[in-house]
């Protein structure tokens, strides 16, 4: 399987380059910002009856991300690149937090609607990975907070193992209170 190229390009194209390794081979690579890729490139291989085909990334990060956005039913490959395409890693995990939708050009509103539940299902889930922390959500969320107020808030509060419930519960308390 193949993970990472280092070479050059020689030839861009709207979706896809050509890139040369140091060995001499030339691979198409299909990427979202086919601009930006110069002399090494992270890989995502597909491999299937129909395909066989190298998606590239300028980091890991984003093949990481690729990777477990393919993961969710009805959602392809070339669906992703427009995704990347359009926003940033940043900006999608941005939007996420905010409750925004995604809206990306050649992608269908429920494929974008069913990628936008599954990252903000993920982001509930890391942020709720223990009792203590399923506590204190349901006590903010009785107190009248909103979900994505607590979430933002959790983020910030250090040591949360160390320190009792009710001292977690006021920490979260100042953080959404802005004090």
């Amino acid at each position: 399987m193949i993970s990472y190229l280092n070479g050059k390009v020689l030839k861009k194209f709207n979706d896809f380059v050509i890139f040369l390794t140091t060995s001499g081979i030339g691979f198409k690579v299909i990427t979202p910002y086919p601009e930006d890729i110069e002399k090494e490139v992270y890989i995502y291989q597909i491999i299937s009856e129909k395909e066989n085909s190298l998606y590239g990334f300028n980091s890991y990060e984003e093949v990481e991300f690729f990777e477990k956005l393919l993961k969710i039913p009805q959602v392809g490959p070339k669906s992703i690149v427009q995704i990347l395409k359009t926003y940033k890693l940043e900006e999608i995990e941005n939007k996420i937090s905010k409750g925004e939708i995604l809206l990306v050009k050649g992608v269908r509103k429920k494929v974008l609607d069913d990628i936008y539940k599954y990252l903000s299902k993920e982001r509930e889930e890391i942020a709720i990975s223990d009792n203590k922390t399923k506590d204190l959500i349901k006590i903010l969320l009785s107190l009248g907070f909103e979900k994505d107020d607590i979430f933002e808030a959790l983020k910030k509060i250090d040591d949360k193992e160390k320190i009792s419930i009710e001292e977690y519960v006021k920490k979260a308390l100042r953080i959404l209170k802005n004090e």
